[in-house]
């Protein structure tokens, strides 16, 4: 718990993370990773979520989920981890856009908009990674950018696709120092 906090520290909703991690403490304290199966995941549902909003709850086992997938893979202190399904009811939270729905999304948003969706569709990154984005951090002959303003505060590179290297050649010009000029409103830094 401890390394999984000092990665999530700078998170903006760092807060929510460590009041779960309390939460979770009395049912996974005093155990090894190794040592939670799924008893032990049941536990925790019946003993800390049956009375609780499922909202709530879907954020402890979300937080559990991750907790345990990076523990397996960038640590690699265990192989394996008993599966942890949200609750009954509850919706997970990825969808996909379908071809026709990102089409007729880019239709309707204003030029500027548009490359920043176009963008994100074609990378997977956040809008403020993209509005971050600065043009000394991409090369367009490799294909690749590299974030330094990333939701969990750690830089990480890019692979850009056509449509993603077809985007920023459009932006060229634009602006001197970022890739992305959107001058609206959305909460978003503008450059």
């Amino acid at each position: 718990m401890i390394r999984y906090l000092d990665v999530k520290r700078n998170l903006r909703s760092f807060s929510d993370v460590k009041r779960i991690c309390r939460q979770l403490d009395p049912y996974l304290g005093s155990m090894m990773l190794n040592q939670v199966n799924g008893d032990v995941v049941w536990s925790v549902i019946q003993g800390r979520l049956s009375a609780v909003a499922a909202r709530y709850g879907e954020s402890v086992l979300s937080t559990m989920r991750a907790l345990f997938r990076m523990a397996r893979d960038e640590w690699q202190w265990i192989d394996t981890f008993p599966k942890i399904r949200l609750l009954t009811g509850e919706v997970e939270r990825d969808r996909w856009l379908r071809r026709e729905e990102a089409e007729r999304l880019i239709r309707n948003c204003p030029p500027q908009l548009a490359a920043l969706v176009r963008f994100a569709l074609a990378t997977g990154c956040r809008a403020s990674e993209i509005t971050g984005l600065e043009w000394t951090r991409v090369d367009l002959d490799r294909k690749t950018a590299w974030l330094n303003q990333t939701k969990n505060g750690t830089p990480r590179g890019v692979p850009l696709n056509e449509d993603a290297v077809e985007v920023l050649k459009e932006q060229i010009g634009k602006s001197l120092t970022h890739c992305a000029t959107f001058q609206g409103n959305l909460g978003m830094a503008s450059h």
